[in-house]
């Protein structure tokens, strides 16, 4: 068995040494091999995040395997005639059609569209759209929670409440009272740490007590909810803030870029499929799925 770095150094010369000979193979097998070409058009259609990353991952071993499996097994089954079989010969055709389409509407995506349109539209959509870009205003809290139960009246607990209100603004450390009392398991250990949340996120009487506090350390009063009565603790606040386009121009740009393709696909594929054009006879499509699926 061959060693992987031996493997990733075959591929990752390959991909990026394009001078090297197309023909030369770059895997050898007793019953087949894979030269350079045949590698080039397997990634021709990859993600550039993917393909950039496979010569240094793990991955590189499946996509090797994978492509000695494919080509060893091609080569068997045309020994032994499987190419010759009429299904099989118009699945081959079948797939030969769906290479082309993609061709042929890749060469009209790449004669309409380009990268540094798709970002000048993606400036252009942040600048007329900077609300849906806007990070809202966010309050991180600390709360501890005392609930009713069979065994305590809400009156009892809004009373031991009131008492961790009073030592917590006497001084002591909130908390450290919300791990010894906090009675809310999500995050009683982490001190009552609810994290950041914008409004609205939190049942609307904790909501509006939160959202009160102004200065980090500020308590709010007892705030009676439908999970029992809580204490609240100002951590942090941040204000409502616009994302700065360096941040998001790639996957907006992204995002226009498989629009416009969208676009150019349509413009292409609605007048072909247009009823007027062509006739369809719907109950002898609807029998040919039902044979087939009756032979399985």
């Amino acid at each position: 068995m061959r060693q992987p770095f031996i493997l990733a150094a075959l591929v990752g010369a390959l991909l990026a040494a394009p001078a090297i000979a197309e023909d030369d193979p770059v895997i050898r097998h007793p019953e087949a091999s894979v030269d350079a070409s045949e590698i080039r058009a397997e990634v021709a259609n990859w993600d550039l995040d993917k393909l950039r990353s496979l010569p240094d991952s793990p991955a590189i071993e499946l996509f090797v395997n994978d492509l000695v499996l494919r080509s060893v097994l091609a080569t068997r089954a045309r020994r032994d005639g499987l190419d010759k079989d009429p299904v099989i010969h118009r699945r081959v055709q079948n797939a030969i059609d769906k290479v082309l389409y993609d061709a042929y509407m890749e060469r009209a995506e790449d004669a309409k569209i380009d990268r540094a349109g798709a970002l000048a539209l993606a400036r252009d959509e942040y600048r007329a759209n900077s609300e849906r870009y806007t990070v809202p205003e966010q309050i991180r809290v600390r709360h501890i929670l005392i609930r009713p139960n069979a065994d305590r009246s809400r009156e009892d607990a809004r009373k031991i409440a009131e008492g961790l209100l009073a030592r917590a603004r006497a001084g002591e450390s909130f908390e450290e009272l919300a791990k010894a009392h906090s009675e809310d398991p999500t995050n009683a250990e982490q001190g009552g740490d609810l994290g950041f949340f914008p409004r609205k996120k939190m049942v609307r009487p904790f909501d509006r007590a939160a959202f009160r506090l102004k200065t980090p350390g500020e308590l709010s009063d007892v705030v009676e909810t439908g999970f029992g009565y809580h204490i609240i603790q100002l951590v942090e606040h941040k204000d409502a803030f616009v994302r700065p386009f360096e941040e998001i121009q790639d996957p907006l740009a992204e995002s226009i870029y498989r629009r416009m393709r969208g676009q150019v696909r349509a413009e292409i594929a609605v007048p072909i499929v247009d009823r007027q054009y062509m006739t369809v006879d719907l109950d002898r499509f609807k029998n040919i799925l039902r044979e087939e699926a009756a032979r399985r």
